[in-house]
Formats: C-alpha cells, structure tokens, sequence
C-alpha cells in the first residue's frame, strides 16, 4: 500500500503511549509524527479534546475486533492452504509406508497452521495481562476534528486524515477503535469522553465513511 507523502513515518522517536498498542509483536512499528503541513490543514477546525484511559477488558474487546475485522480473513487464507497442504501429505505418508519427508512435512504444515492462530491469540493475552498490572491512568490525548484524528498534543502528535491515511474506525457500545494500517490500535472508551460522545461518533462516520464501522459485541454472563 502506497502511503500518502504526508503520512510516511518519521525517524522521529516517539512515547509508546502516543503510537498506541502494537497489535502483532512480531511487526516493526515505525512511530509516525505529524509535520507543519498536516498542521496548517487543521488550523481552521474545532477538535474534540479527548483525555482518556483503558482497562485491561477493554483492551482485549479492542484487539479482539481489530483482528476479527482485518486479519481473519488473511489467517483464514493461509489455514486453507496449509490444511490442503497437511491433507496432501498426509495422505502420501499412509501411501508411502511412512516415508520421513512426508511425515515431516505433514507435521510442519500442521504445526504452522496452529501457529498462525496461536500467536495472535497469545498477543492478546500478553498485551492483556501487562495492562492489568498497569496503575489506571488517563493520560493518553486524542483530538477528534472533522477531517482527521490527532494523536497525543504538540511536537508528539500524530494527525490522520480520514481521506488519506490507511485507518479503520470500529464504534461500540463502550468504545471506539481506531485501527492504523494493520499493526497499531487506539482504543477510547466512551466513558471517558461521556459528552461529546455522540458528536464524536458523527464526526467520525461523516469523516471516515466507508473506513467506518458499527459494531454489536455480545456482552458475556
């Protein structure tokens, strides 16, 4: 994916906590500043300032869509594949007399298809139990405009614009996710901006359009 000249990562370092949460451990996250231009665009707008924290549930919720919405589908792919590939040596195993390629390869094809749902599942997991050992906090800023997002305040932002970055926008009843390519999430409980929560939510569905999505999560008993 071609990404907008001024959405190209900067060698700038930034806080984790104004990149948000990395959604597969195993990726390079570049960290993504704004620059003057991105600035000057928004110097007209009224933003929503939004000051918030996040509980270890309300993480997992987050994650667990974020990878439903954009990465099941590209797991689903490879499980095929590689179930094909299991079924087709497995089959030449029992024919062969138990030749030792065969069976080697009918347990590497099995043994990276429960890997691929594995990982993700075990991210979650990690990501979750690290956040409830964390003292709650609201200390991570993000300001809601009608054409784009800011993440964190002054020299450490980062802006995306609806138009032009590679995000996702997923609404619960609790929270909103916003989900950065395929490797970063922000995740805003609405309990944290209670107010301005409906405004928010129109400015994101008339911003974002079809990179927005409603969403109906079953609570557990």
């Amino acid at each position: 994916m071609v990404e907008n000249e001024d959405q190209i990562p900067q060698e700038k370092s930034q806080p984790i906590k104004d990149q948000g949460l990395v959604t597969d451990a195993y990726s390079e996250v570049p960290a993504v500043v704004a620059n003057q231009e991105q600035k000057e665009r928004l110097a007209d707008e009224t933003g929503i300032r939004v000051q918030y924290g996040f509980y270890a549930d309300e993480i997992k919720t987050a994650l667990k869509i974020f990878q439903r919405e954009l990465l099941y589908k590209k797991y689903t792919i490879y499980s095929l594949l590689l179930g094909i590939i299991f079924v087709i040596y497995l089959v030449s195993t029992i024919n062969s007399s138990g030749s030792k390629f065969n069976l080697f390869m009918t347990v590497l094809s099995l043994t990276v298809l429960l890997f691929i749902w594995y990982f993700p599942l075990n991210h979650i997991r990690q990501v979750v139990k690290t956040i409830s050992k964390m003292e709650y906090k609201e200390e991570y800023i993000l300001t809601v405009y009608d054409s784009a997002i800011e993440i964190g305040e002054n020299e450490n932002s980062a802006i995306y614009f609806y138009e032009d970055a590679p995000i996702r926008i997923w609404e619960t009843e609790e929270l909103f996710i916003i989900g950065y390519e395929k490797v970063r999430v922000f995740v805003v409980p609405k309990r944290c901006c209670k107010e301005n929560a409906e405004e928010i939510s129109k400015r994101f569905e008339t911003g974002a359009k079809d990179k927005y999505k409603r969403i109906t999560v079953k609570k557990s008993k």
